[in-house]
């Protein structure tokens, strides 16, 4: 097993996303909503702990054990998320809804695990790139596939009708589960393009991190900041989080040659080292970054709260009863 610089992250996304569900779970174990979400974070783990296996293994076989990981869990993955919003949402499902879901998805598992039938689904394990093997779709696949993107339709039609309908502070906790929602989006379709033939980088493990990470601040506070603060948040830490990925991952190409040179082929244990020191600086500069941007986006709000603390002082030295009213 060798370790390169997709498997890495990937890596950190299971052992980060596993460590999240189980904060969320043990926060409170006897809610259902936090029972599921947990489940949910398992369930994306097992997806991207397949792409940590077909990243560093080298023999097709064991390549093979691994797809059938990835699709172990990402056959799941809409469904289990779709049972998670009606929950969140506070929606309830028709009759026929999550137990048709869920059959359909344990119809591709079949088609996922039985040898006799895996050749409709993913006829072959190859590496088709240079850090990871990939699965060759069939048949099968393409309608698990037209399959899964009708669920991330229903996914943002079940928001979008709960938002229309929320008012106040439920609807901005809605604003804030859509931003989520995108994110998670994205991370999914970068694994899909890889499927596709078109290369990415591979910030998805990355994404899903932030993607719990928002979605345990939901539940676990049930802080309803505003959205503005919240998009503001996210959008800081993949942008400097894009600098700590980015510089190594553009830099490695053009002295990817000199470094095989000096070190073989532990070539990529000095960009790593290089992510490793710009990310123990990323949380400083984020940080001071998030306070500069929310003093300004908070100004206005700040004034009216010292205006009514004023006014509230004031009032306190009033004797008179005429006077105050």
């Amino acid at each position: 097993m060798v370790l390169n610089m997709y498997s890495l992250p990937a890596l950190f996304s299971v052992v980060a996303n596993i460590g999240i569900g189980t904060i969320v779970l043990f926060k409170n174990p006897k809610k259902f909503l936090n029972k599921i979400f947990f489940t949910y974070c398992l369930i994306l783990s097992t997806w991207v702990l397949g792409c940590f296996g077909e990243s560093v293994v080298h023999v097709p076989q064991e390549a093979l054990f691994w797809d059938k990981i990835i699709y172990l869990g990402c056959i799941f993955t809409p469904v289990v998320y779709i049972h998670f919003l009606f929950y969140f949402l506070g929606r309830k499902p028709k009759k026929f809804e999550l137990p048709l879901s869920y059959g359909t998805a344990i119809f591709f598992q079949l088609f996922n695990f039985i040898p006799s039938l895996r050749r409709f689904f993913v006829i072959d394990v190859i590496r088709k790139y240079h850090f990871r093997f990939i699965g060759v779709p069939n048949v099968v696949w393409y309608i698990f596939f037209i399959w899964f993107n009708f669920y991330v339709v229903y996914g943002f039609y079940l928001i979008f009708t709960s938002y229309k309908k929320a008012k106040g502070l439920e609807r901005n906790k809605i604003r804030y589960l859509l931003l989520a929602y995108m994110v998670m989006i994205t991370s999914g379709s970068l694994y899909f393009l890889l499927v596709f033939n078109i290369s990415t980088l591979p910030i998805d493990p990355f994404l899903l991190v932030v993607y719990c990470s928002l979605m345990a601040h939901i539940i676990i506070k049930y802080r309803l900041m505003d959205v503005r603060v919240a998009i503001t948040r996210t959008g800081l830490f993949l942008f400097v989080y894009a600098i700590v990925l980015g510089i190594p991952f553009g830099v490695t190409p053009f002295f990817k040659g000199v470094l095989e040179g000096w070190l073989g082929s532990n070539w990529w244990i000095v960009p790593m080292a290089v992510m490793g020191i710009l990310a123990t600086g990323g949380p400083y500069v984020y940080i001071g970054l998030q306070r500069k941007a929310e003093e300004r986006l908070l100004k206005e709000q700040r004034r009216y709260q010292g205006t009514l603390k004023q006014a509230a002082v004031g009032m306190t030295r009033i004797r008179q009863l005429r006077k105050l009213l």
